[in-house]
């Protein structure tokens, strides 16, 4: 297959799984607003993160798609898109996780934040054994995800600030 089917091909693919997030954060956002309207009141951040989300999934898709329809899959657009995926899937994971402690023990909440640490780490580690070349990239991404799901999700689901 050639380079460029292959490339279009994986836009559309990513394409269609930001649209997949963008579903499970409105869901959350309208369970919230239907059932618990004081949870987005009362916890900023949640809100932050949830209704901030929304626009950054927009975004990357809308990144992403430019590749599928106009056929170029630019460095510049790649990253912009794999940039507002990473910190809207990073708000959900970590929106997820501050519910997560509203109901649950802290120990569960520790598992739910270490478990995507690890499986995402564990991710990065067979991308780099498949090609060596890509260490510098899942260091910045990895490194990315995990500052902000310590500093934005598991710190204040914890209640530690």
């Amino acid at each position: 297959m050639e380079e460029e089917e292959k490339n279009r091909q994986a836009s559309h693919i990513r394409v269609h799984m930001n649209i997949a997030y963008l579903h499970i954060v409105f869901t959350i956002f309208i369970l919230l607003i239907t059932l618990a309207p004081n949870f987005l009141k009362e916890n900023e951040l949640l809100s932050m993160q949830i209704v901030l989300a929304i626009p950054l999934l927009f975004s990357s898709i809308f990144a992403r798609s430019r590749s599928v329809y106009v056929g170029k899959d630019t460095a510049l657009w790649k990253n912009y898109g794999f940039l507002c995926f990473l910190v809207a899937y990073t708000l959900l994971v970590n929106s997820v996780g501050i519910l997560l402690a509203l109901f649950a023990k802290p120990m569960i909440v520790y598992i739910f934040f270490f478990a995507n640490i690890i499986l995402a780490e564990t991710y990065s580690l067979m991308e780099i054994i498949e090609r060596k070349e890509k260490i510098a990239e899942r260091i910045w991404k990895d490194g990315l995800f995990i500052i902000l799901l310590i500093f934005l999700g598991l710190l204040p689901a914890l209640k530690i600030y």
